[in-house]
């Protein structure tokens, strides 16, 4: 369990880069400023909201993950085999629900970015 939970915290990691990237480019390009003066307001808010909102999500999740890591880091370090199968109730839950909203909303901001774009084209 020890190594899916790094995978895991390294998979959130690098959903975290991409949005930041996704990010950077809708805020500091001039093409991204066009199509934000000429879409609707209704759907820059929403952008930008499914970007703060897979963030936090990326957060709430990279957090959990670390928690339930330090966790067994800590079983193995007094003597717990690293071997041993863990009970499916010892895998952080709360954790997995914010990874799959985090990948939900972090799907849904470029869609919506890409909707921002069709919307200024007519």
């Amino acid at each position: 369990m020890k190594a899916q939970l790094e995978h895991r915290s390294k998979q959130v990691i690098g959903v975290a880069g991409g949005l930041t990237a996704f990010f950077i480019a809708v805020v500091s390009g001039a093409a991204a400023a066009e199509i934000y003066a000429q879409s609707n307001t209704l759907l820059r808010a929403v952008v930008f909201t499914l970007v703060a909102f897979a963030g936090f999500s990326l957060g709430m999740a990279y957090i959990r993950y670390e928690e339930a890591h330090t966790k067994i880091t800590k079983a193995i370090d007094e003597g717990v085999s690293g071997d041993t199968p863990s009970e499916p109730r010892d895998w952080p839950g709360a954790a997995d629900c914010w990874w799959h909203l985090a990948l939900l909303f972090t799907t849904l901001a470029p869609v919506s970015f890409l909707f921002a774009v069709w919307w200024a084209a007519f």
